[in-house]
């Protein structure tokens, strides 16, 4: 890892300390948190300054079949999909956003998106993310009674 690049560093400590608790679990479901997403995001700015030991991360993983969801930050893009059969999810920052750019490698550009948080459901047989952009908010527009 270069010093002061951005780039997250997943030294051995926190390897093998992952790799206990994944054992320990193996019987629960498990929910990750990280900073850095463990593989690209077709946002060169960013994986150029993302998670630096990628494939370890990814092998500590992947015979895991109990981990239900992987939460992420760093992008402050909204993202979503499935990497390695474990669905994963970020959002935008509370803080700034960087502008969707899919071409420039060397120039993080920012922007004035609303920041936003989410609120997360977890059950045995759902994972359910509401994310909200808390300024900027809207009034409301009108009612519909359900029946």
């Amino acid at each position: 890892m270069t010093p002061r690049s951005g780039s997250g560093a997943y030294c051995k400590k926190r390897q093998e300390w992952l790799r206990e608790k994944l054992a320990e679990h193996s019987d629960e479901s498990v929910y990750l948190f990280m900073h850095h997403p463990p593989f690209n995001i077709h946002l060169p700015a960013l994986d150029r300054i993302g998670l630096v030991d990628k494939q370890v991360f990814s092998d500590i993983v992947r015979p895991h079949t109990n981990i239900r969801h992987l939460f992420f930050g760093h992008a402050h893009r909204p993202i979503c999909g499935n990497w390695q059969g474990i669905s994963f999810s970020t959002l935008r920052s509370t803080n700034y956003q960087v502008v969707l750019n899919f071409t420039e490698p060397n120039q993080l550009v920012f922007c004035d998106e609303a920041p936003e948080y989410a609120v997360v459901f977890l059950s045995d047989k759902s994972v359910v993310i509401h994310s909200h952009p808390y300024l900027n908010e809207t009034s409301e527009i009108g009612t519909a009674k359900l029946v």
